[in-house]
């Protein structure tokens, strides 16, 4: 499975581009694009409703990510209240109740929804339309930190089943070690892929959008293509951009929307292209 991951300022034509890239991508193969972006647009973009349908031959997601990590904490919630008493329920109930609201969960619920189907490999090909260039780059960062604190969580419980073997005798592993083995090697899986992602950026032609590029550059270390877009003349384009393989999309007097002339010609003249050479691609057509 190839993960392509499309990020940039937010405004700047992600979803336009990430659609048009799953539309060429399912000749291919099997798609899935989905939204991490809370503000989801693909189901405008498309003239769709709901959290799941499909557009041609490509499945699309946008999870509901205030459900979802409800649902999550009321599960963790029920777990830990099987071992408690109803006293110490009472106490803790209010720290889950803070915790399904806490908007700075979200992006770790997209995160997961994003793991989930890396790791199932239903896809030949996943199309992440991301959120703002914030979202994006700490999608990177959350992904290498909890590798980072399942690995400490990891060495805390083998020193305390070594320090129990040590009094009581009896084995050195338990479920609860099993399981976080598990979890680190699911996540350490993610992050390889993550890290190997076909990393798309969409830009418009202005200073402050080509800035957040450079940024993302420098910070996640690659960039496999540049998409400049509403280009209605010359720009400047950064030096350490112009390394970067890019193509450039015209300024349209209306926005370009699923069915219309000029997303066609965006897909069509502009992408299409660009994909034919790409050698993983060419491998499969």
């Amino acid at each position: 499975m190839r993960l392509f991951m499309v990020g940039g300022k937010g405004g700047v034509g992600k979803t336009t581009v990430s659609s048009a890239l799953a539309l060429l991508l399912s000749r291919r193969g099997k798609v899935l694009l989905i939204s991490t972006d809370l503000a989801h647009s693909l189901g405008d973009f498309f003239g769709k409703e709901g959290e799941t349908f499909k557009a041609e031959g490509v499945q699309v997601r946008q999870p509901d990510a205030p459900s979802i990590l409800k649902k999550k904490v009321r599960g963790w919630e029920r777990d830990f209240f099987k071992n408690i008493s109803p006293t110490l329920q009472e106490d803790f109930s209010p720290f889950f109740r803070y915790a399904e609201k806490d908007p700075s969960n979200y992006d770790l619920v997209m995160l997961e929804e994003v793991k989930k189907a890396v790791l199932k490999e239903e896809w030949d090909f996943l199309v992440v339309d991301s959120g703002p260039t914030g979202q994006f780059l700490r999608f990177f960062f959350l992904s290498k930190k909890l590798v980072d604190w399942y690995k400490l969580l990891l060495k805390w419980r083998k020193k305390y089943l070594a320090l129990r073997h040590m009094v009581k005798g009896g084995n050195r592993e338990d479920d609860f070690l099993i399981f976080l083995k598990n979890k680190e090697q699911e996540q350490e899986s993610f992050q390889r892929k993550l890290q190997s992602c076909f990393l798309v950026w969409v830009s418009e032609p202005t200073e402050l959008s080509l800035k957040q590029a450079q940024t993302a550059l420098r910070t996640i270390g690659k960039m496999d293509l540049l998409v400049v877009n509403k280009i209605k003349g010359p720009f400047h384009l950064p030096k350490p951009l112009r390394k970067i393989h890019r193509v450039e999309i015209p300024h349209y007097s209306r926005e370009p929307r699923y069915g219309s002339n000029s997303f066609s010609e965006i897909k069509e003249r502009i992408l299409d292209p660009y994909l034919r050479k790409l050698y993983f691609l060419r491998e499969k057509s």
